[in-house]
């Protein structure tokens, strides 16, 4: 914990912000209400400490944050954020850090503290991705708002298991939980399939003061991972190959389609070749010709001479382009028995793609069932 926000330190923050609280250059004291808004405020922020020093957070949040209802001062948010650092909310104590932060207040080495303080709980914060279908459906994580699929951007959350509804009429209701991992972003896959419209309860989100984050990821104890049921969205921050209907791994695809490209292409260089070949040994014929006239002698040694230099360079790329085919089947050969063996092509109704290589052609094609 920081040194200026726990325990003495905070008491410390605590009378620097009660004097500033009393000074006429922050407040002028011309009304006897704005006395009182004063008088209660610094009441309730002397409690804030007590309740912190007692161990006490939650109720020291709540006094600290009437505080700063009453007279806000940036300082007083170092504290909030401190309370959430002991509740294990690091989303919101990193908010209220970068509050503090934007202000002019606190001393170089203090802000230093803090600076080091979010980039530590930022460690303990990760995101997911939410892949919904079909479009349309209301989607909520744990108490927070509720959302509607398609949802573009990753939810920032605190590391550990959080709970997620998903519901849509005509479908049947989803509710399920995952995990998060601190620094890593992962994707959800739901489908909600079609049936009578079941929607579990889902709780209206607490309301939440204008100038606090909305909160996503409540305290939860950790759980043990354990690997998800049948028919269950798969949870893994892994790199996902395959399409969502199954077929070849994306890593397959691209090394097949590679080793197409590259065959085509040496096919035509060697075309090519031949095609210089040719006319290098045509012109070579005239230019050893005595019995030509000179200066078409001397013409077809100068074209014979350029397609001598463009059959040599041409076989070489060929060369490369063979090469390069050839460990392109050793490379997908090795992908495809692994996707093989991983089941990838276990028949079920979805989109897939596969690769097309045959002679002066490579590519890939979308396959889809229902």
């Amino acid at each position: 914990m920081l040194r200026a926000l726990g325990g003495r330190g905070l008491a410390r923050i605590g009378l620097v912000w009660l004097t500033l609280l009393g000074s006429h250059a922050m407040w002028p004291q011309s009304t006897a209400l704005a006395e009182d808004k004063a008088a209660l405020a610094k009441q309730e922020f002397m409690s804030g400490v007590e309740a912190f020093e007692a161990g006490r957070h939650t109720t020291a949040l709540a006094h600290f944050q009437e505080a700063y209802r009453l007279k806000p001062h940036p300082l007083v948010r170092v504290n909030i954020a401190n309370c959430y650092v002991r509740l294990g909310k690091p989303i919101e104590a990193v908010f209220h850090f970068k509050k503090f932060l934007a202000s002019d207040e606190g001393e170089a080495s203090q802000r230093s503290e803090i600076e080091a303080e979010i980039e530590s709980l930022m460690k303990k914060v990760g995101a997911v991705q939410l892949l919904i279908s079909p479009d349309g459906a209301q989607v909520q994580v744990d108490d927070g708002d509720r959302r509607t699929a398609p949802i573009m951007e990753a939810i920032q959350l605190a590391e550990g298991h959080h709970k997620v509804v998903v519901s849509l009429h005509g479908y049947q209701a989803y509710e399920g939980d995952f995990r998060v991992k601190g620094g890593k972003t992962i994707d959800v896959d739901i489908r909600l399939k079609r049936g009578a419209d079941s929607a579990p309860p889902v709780a209206a989100p607490a309301p939440v003061p204008a100038d606090e984050p909305v909160e996503e990821a409540p305290l939860e104890e950790p759980l043990e991972e354990e690997a998800p049921p049948e028919e269950e969205p798969i949870v893994d921050d892994s790199y996902e190959a395959s399409g969502s209907g199954g077929g070849l791994s994306t890593p397959t695809i691209i090394a097949m389609a590679a080793t197409g490209a590259a065959l085509v292409t040496g096919i035509t260089l060697g075309v090519l070749f031949q095609s210089a070949d040719e006319d290098f040994k045509a012109n070579a014929a005239i230019a050893n010709d005595t019995t030509q006239d000179p200066a078409r002698r001397q013409d077809a040694w100068r074209l014979g001479r350029d397609a001598l230099e463009t059959s040599q360079t041409l076989a070489a790329f060929a060369d490369i382009m063979f090469v390069t085919a050839a460990i392109g089947v050793g490379v997908s050969g090795y992908l495809l028995l692994e996707d093989l063996a991983a089941g990838e092509h276990a028949a079920r109704p979805g989109t897939r793609l596969s690769a097309s290589v045959g002679p002066g052609h490579a590519g890939l094609r979308l396959h889809h069932s229902f």
